[in-house]
Formats: C-alpha cells, structure tokens, sequence
C-alpha cells in the first residue's frame, strides 16, 4: 500500500473472492491497523464497501487476513475476505486479529488466538479463514485493543470481552 511518506493514495482496484483484480467499490467504513512503534510492519488494515464486502491488506503473520492460506506473510493489495455469509456492517483491527460484523449481529474473527482474541476457546491457537464467535449475538458494535475485543448489544446493554483483558 504505502510505505514511507507518501502523498494520500487512492485505491482504486481490489481483488475479488477469486482473486480477480476489478475496480474498488465506493466505501463506507476504513479500519486502521495497531502496532507497536518498534514493530509498525505488522499493521494490516480493513475496507468495508457500501456492497456489504469486506476488503483487508497488510500483514498476515497470523492469518488476520482470512485468506485461507498459511504462507502468505503479507498482501499489499486489498482482498475480499472469502466466505462471509451476508453483509459486513463493521469491522476491528487488532495487534495480529481481525473481528467482523456483519448487519445481522453475528462475528466473524481471524488470526491469532493465543490468548482467546478471536473468541475460539483455549484449543485454537489461530484462524487463517474467519470463524463465528458462537456464543456472541445480536452484536452492534466491537472495539478491538493490542490484544483483546470488547462487544456491545445496546439493547440489552450488554458487553462482553474476549482476548487479554
């Protein structure tokens, strides 16, 4: 994407679930990546079209892409995330995870695990596709920090946390 100082850019091209470069949706909502300052190159970011897709790039060392695949390090390009069962509403970028909300309450989290970011219980130690945290529902709004998620269902005026916290 960019590295560097750079001049804002605009993207204009993604790649589809298959792989295919074709022209950028118009955007709703961007995501920025967290890191460390001693450590910024393992920041990935997330794009969310006004078509309801989820669109990620940057650093993959823990699967928080959701390609599927292990020995991706990273992509500079971004991809839709494959797979997702109806439309994306939010999204959150966490240190080497990525969580994903989609408009019917329902999230979706990949990449690291370790210390139960992804919401997987102790015998996962990472996802490279997204997977359903079962036990949240009726979600409308996620947070993320370095290493743990908090959830919000304002009707109940619940929250619920997952990860480091």
């Amino acid at each position: 994407l960019c590295e560097g100082e750079n001049d804002p850019l605009t993207i204009e091209t993604v790649r589809d679930a298959s792989g295919k470069e074709v022209d950028a949706p118009p955007f709703k909502r961007a995501y920025a990546g967290v890191g460390i300052p001693a450590d910024s190159g393992g920041m990935h970011s997330v794009l969310i079209g006004t078509n309801g897709k989820v669109y990620i790039a940057g650093n993959n060392s823990k699967g928080q892409l959701c390609l599927g695949d292990d020995k991706i390090p990273y992509v500079n390009y971004f991809h839709e995330v494959a797979g997702m069962p109806g439309k994306v509403h939010a999204a959150a970028v966490g240190g080497e995870f990525t969580l994903i909300l989609t408009e019917d309450g329902k999230v979706w989290g990949c990449g690291t695990n370790e210390v139960g970011q992804i919401g997987q219980g102790d015998d996962v130690d990472y996802s490279n596709r997204p997977r359903r945290i079962k036990e949240l529902e009726n979600i409308d709004e996620l947070s993320t920090g370095l290493s743990f998620a908090i959830f919000l269902n304002k009707v109940k005026g619940r929250v619920w946390g997952t990860g480091s916290n």
